[in-house]
């Protein structure tokens, strides 16, 4: 047994020895890949963002994301698109930090800032934590991506938060204790009703929120490298559907968004950035969910075509992006 043993130890010895000499290209997210290419084009302008960048109505006659648009408002600059549904301000930061030490310096880097990333819904669902981007952004092209595939084998990448943690994650109205994140996140929400729709609205979008809460750290830290390495950050905070905010829960609701909409301005001002306030800017009618997917339907930030087009207008218009 115990050569057994010793012969099974040797043989997975020689497996990880090998696997840190495969090279992993094929496992690299197709994003960083997509980034190195931008990278070595000298793109002016990198645009982040999440699934409401992309995203196009059914109704579209153009479904054209918002990088795209801005593309044909600034023909002169070279606009990289790096996106993906569910990305958040802690896999900016990390993209960030990649871009500074490989020395990239394009003229500008968009980071939308949607309102949902800090409810409990988005913050602490494990699959949108991103631990394989974060950590590859991290240890690409330094000697430690030679153990990538190790880490990968005995799953390094996977979630830190689990499915049972994230269903006991706390919901609040505001600062009242409303139950877990199991009591909104479950399958008697595929019949949809005024009282799942005041209570999806709750889940999403009348959180609390701190300057301290690590994903507003995550953007101050983001802001902070950019305009260390003379990159120009330009932050926006994504439309929400205020509206039907407003018909099912009140003007409290509102109020609650300008709330948080002011925090975050205050924790990115210490960096000398004030993000461009979309929030309350669109009806509901510029909104796309009624029509996503096959239902039920639920409010998010995915807008039709006239929307993502006065997104984009008003980047150039009130932002610091020009052309070349």
């Amino acid at each position: 047994m115990r050569i057994f043993l010793l012969k099974l130890g040797l043989f997975g010895a020689l497996i990880l020895g090998v696997q840190c000499f495969v090279p992993p290209s094929k496992d690299i997210p197709n994003e960083i890949k997509l980034l190195d290419v931008f990278m070595k084009n000298k793109a002016d302008i990198v645009y982040f963002g999440d699934s409401t960048i992309n995203w196009a109505a059914k109704s579209d006659v153009n479904e054209e994301s918002m990088p795209g648009l801005l593309q044909r408002l600034l023909p002169a600059s070279r606009v990289a698109k790096i996106t993906h549904s569910s990305y958040q301000p802690a896999v900016y930061e990390a993209y960030a930090q990649y871009i500074v030490r490989k020395g990239y310096h394009p003229e500008y880097v968009i980071i939308p800032i949607n309102l949902r990333i800090f409810s409990p819904e988005w913050d602490r669902q494990p699959l949108w934590q991103f631990e394989k981007e974060k950590w590859t952004l991290a240890i690409k092209d330094t000697f430690w991506m030679r153990f990538y595939r190790p880490l990968a084998v005995f799953k390094f990448f996977d979630p830190r938060i689990s499915r049972f943690d994230y269903e006991q994650t706390d919901v609040y109205d505001g600062e009242q204790l409303i139950g877990k994140v199991q009591d909104y996140d479950n399958h008697t929400y595929q019949t949809m009703s005024a009282v799942n729709m005041g209570n999806k609205l709750r889940f999403r979008y009348m959180y609390p929120l701190s300057v301290e809460h690590r994903k507003i750290q995550s953007l101050v830290h983001t802001a902070e490298l950019l305009r260390s390495a003379g990159i120009k950050p330009v932050f926006y905070i994504t439309p929400v559907d205020w509206q039907t905010m407003q018909k099912f829960l009140g003007t409290a609701s509102v109020d609650r968004i300008a709330k948080n909409v002011g925090l975050i301005n205050l924790a990115l001002q210490k960096q000398n950035v004030v993000p461009l306030d979309l929030s309350r800017s669109l009806p509901t009618a510029e909104f796309s969910w009624p029509e996503d997917g096959e239902g039920p339907f639920y409010p998010n930030e995915h807008l039709r075509l006239r929307g993502r087009m006065f997104v984009v207008g008003n980047l150039v218009a009130k932002t610091a992006l020009h052309e070349k």
